[in-house]
């Protein structure tokens, strides 16, 4: 057998094997089950983080939990405060924080973004995760105006939301569902019979 001979052989020799790996791989792949995972699934919604976060733009404590959330230009929200705790959760997409609020001692935390969103963070579950709405969204849109500030009265189920529109908004936090009344602006203004801009009023005679 001449050299070429034996060269040919070899490489007969080696493609078989590499088909026979490749057969016994497509095998295991067919032996495997249906993945019943979605592309949502698979999305990051928490990272470790250790440090400072840049471009922070917004602030929340929570006094009872000892807890404190730092929101960030690019949308991300970085908790930490007790021993261990210390994630950074990261949004799905990259509309700057604007406020924050925490229910006290619940771990629930509300944060709004300038794109008009406001999600809820239940920050007790590991890893956290947001409270999705009966439609199963991550998060509640406002339908126009931005969230300004965020409120949550001490013991209350309630998340008070100060809008761009000078109105209030509230919002149920368990369900991340928007209750049906809103404040105006209109219903904020004072009432003229009461005095009108100057306060007071004053009789004709």
């Amino acid at each position: 057998m001449g050299w070429k001979d034996l060269f040919r052989s070899k490489a007969a020799t080696s493609e078989a094997k590499r088909n026979k790996e490749i057969k016994k791989q497509q095998e295991r792949l067919e032996a495997l089950p249906d993945s019943t995972l979605t592309d949502d699934d698979c999305l990051y919604r928490q990272t470790l983080h250790h440090g400072a976060v840049p471009g922070a733009c917004a602030i929340a404590f929570d006094s009872v939990q000892g807890l404190m959330a730092v929101g960030t230009k690019d949308g991300h929200v970085k908790v930490s405060g007790k021993t261990g705790v210390e994630v950074l959760l990261v949004p799905t997409s990259h509309a700057p924080v604007e406020c924050m609020a925490f229910s006290q001692g619940r771990g629930l935390l509300a944060v709004g973004t300038g794109a008009g969103m406001v999600y809820v963070w239940d920050i007790s579950k590991q890893p956290p995760r947001r409270v999705r709405t009966d439609e199963g969204k991550p998060g509640v849109d406002l339908c126009g105006p931005s969230p300004t500030s965020l409120h949550v009265p001490l013991g209350s189920e309630l998340l008070f939301i100060g809008t761009s529109a000078n109105s209030v908004m509230f919002l149920k936090l368990s369900e991340a569902e928007l209750a049906d009344n809103t404040v105006t602006a209109e219903e904020l203004e004072p009432d003229a019979a009461e005095g009108g801009e100057g306060g007071t009023t004053k009789d004709d005679d």
